[in-house]
């Protein structure tokens, strides 16, 4: 799963997140070819994460550092133009992460400055 998050995860979510929302701060803008890119590949690498969901509560069998490191991209997701709509179990996972005392205690913010 650490390899999916690296290799499927990051390098799509962590495009638009960069794009849409530190760039605007430096006067850039993502092209839209990028964009479209990121959101393609990973709209294929979230559908195949929503049926691994289905029918579990975490990616391994207990609560573990995979899905703190999968939910760190879903959180990075929210400030961008990604739609998670068509995803209710990943919806559902992520907002189970959310309601964790680790996270509720969490400062990390994901937006531009």
């Amino acid at each position: 799963w650490l390899a999916f998050e690296a290799s499927d995860l990051q390098p799509h979510a962590g495009t638009l997140w960069f794009g849409e929302t530190i760039l605007p701060g430096l006067g850039k803008s993502l092209s839209e070819e990028r964009r479209r890119r990121a959101s393609s590949r990973l709209e294929r690498h979230m559908a195949y994460l929503d049926g691994v969901l289905a029918d579990r509560a975490y990616l391994m069998e207990d609560f573990s550092l995979v899905d703190c490191s999968i939910g760190i991209w879903l959180a990075a997701l929210e400030p961008t133009s990604f739609d998670v709509t068509p995803y209710e179990n990943v919806r559902r996972y992520f907002k189970d992460l959310q309601s964790r005392p680790a996270f509720l205690r969490s400062e990390i913010r994901y937006g531009a400055p």
